[in-house]
């Protein structure tokens, strides 16, 4: 994901959906790029921007996939838990080292589920060539939130889907949450050593 820190621009889409899309990278950007914030502050605000506007619980499960119906109900929340706090750091760390990006929406695709729209847009980098971001932007309720970002084509949620499914497949459900929990951890610590 690459919309941290750039302009925001409409190209030939003014839908619903392309809007909730460029009002996301205005609030991202505020937040990833403010100075007046360290950087648990800015990751504190980040995760409230991701949870509101992402169907976080839906991407998890997905991540999951098969093994997601075996867990408990405790390893469920755990779960959870851990991959709200991991998909925050993993972000956070990918959206906040960009700048003078330009960020257009090129078009939205209705897709046929009817309750899904594929909003295309496209980052202008000045040092590099551009990058297409298709966002999956779920309305319900008249409610929108992400449950899917690809990058170049490739799904962010079905990548971490086969590489959790690599983890399970080798260590266990119960493996892929001590992984989890020492990846926040780790993260966690590395910003609080950097925050002081």
């Amino acid at each position: 994901m690459a919309f941290g820190a750039c302009p925001i621009q409409a190209a030939s889409a003014s839908g619903d959906a392309s809007a909730f899309v460029l009002d996301l990278g205005k609030k991202a950007t505020r937040v990833l790029s403010t100075k007046r914030m360290n950087l648990a502050e800015r990751e504190a605000k980040f995760q409230s921007i991701l949870f509101t506007n992402f169907n976080v619980p839906a991407i998890g499960r997905f991540a999951l996939g098969q093994y997601w119906r075996q867990a408990s109900s405790e390893q469920k929340n755990d779960y959870l838990e851990l991959f709200g706090k991991f998909i925050v750091q993993n972000y956070a760390s990918k959206l906040g080292g960009y700048s003078g990006e330009n960020l257009k929406v090129i078009s939205e695709t209705p897709l046929k589920n009817k309750i899904d729209i594929l909003v295309n847009t496209r980052v202008e980098r000045p040092s590099g060539p551009p990058i297409n971001i298709t966002w999956r932007v779920r309305s319900r309720d008249q409610s929108r939130q992400i449950v899917d970002i690809m990058v170049e084509g490739i799904s962010l949620a079905l990548t971490q889907r086969q590489q959790f499914a690599s983890v399970v497949s080798q260590h266990g459900l119960q493996g892929l949450l001590e992984t989890l929990r020492a990846r926040t951890t780790k993260a966690s610590a590395k910003q609080l050593s950097s925050a002081e």
